[in-house]
């Protein structure tokens, strides 16, 4: 592969990573804000038994309690739901951005090695012309 195709397969590799890690970024943040709702509907069901269990409840806070626990428990499961879903879509931007850094780590390697060979070109092309520098000067001395 020549040196420029090389280099512009680097780039793309590059934006891969960049694009990859934006997206982890943003699933990350998605998954934050499910688990917070989860955990705020969590904290509120527990707050509910509370006052429910205190001895100062009478029957009408227990009545409420019965009523609004399903569509708590519902909204519950429901942010559970988009919890795991969020969890698993940041496992996908995690597995996304280990295969854009391994395939941007191959590239690099690739031009570290074009660039080793053609340092090891250019060098044997300088001894090269230094042994014939120091043969045609061994020659001329004769």
């Amino acid at each position: 592969m020549n040196k420029r195709t090389l280099h512009r397969l680097l780039e793309v590799r590059s934006a891969s990573v960049d694009e990859a890690k934006l997206a982890l970024a943003e699933a990350l943040a998605a998954e934050l804000s499910t688990t917070a709702s989860s955990v705020e509907i969590d904290a509120a069901i527990q707050s509910e038994f509370a006052k429910a269990a205190a001895d100062s409840a009478d029957d009408t806070l227990i009545d409420a309690l019965a009523n609004w626990l399903p569509h708590a428990r519902a909204r519950q499961a429901e942010a559970r739901d988009r919890a795991r879903v969020a969890e698993s879509a940041t496992a996908r931007a995690r597995a996304a951005l280990a295969a854009a850094l391994a395939a941007k780590h191959l590239v690099d390697g690739i031009v570290q090695e074009q660039a080793f060979h053609e340092q090891e070109v250019i060098e044997r092309e300088i001894l090269k012309t230094l042994a014939e520098s120091v043969q045609n000067s061994h020659f001329m001395d004769r």
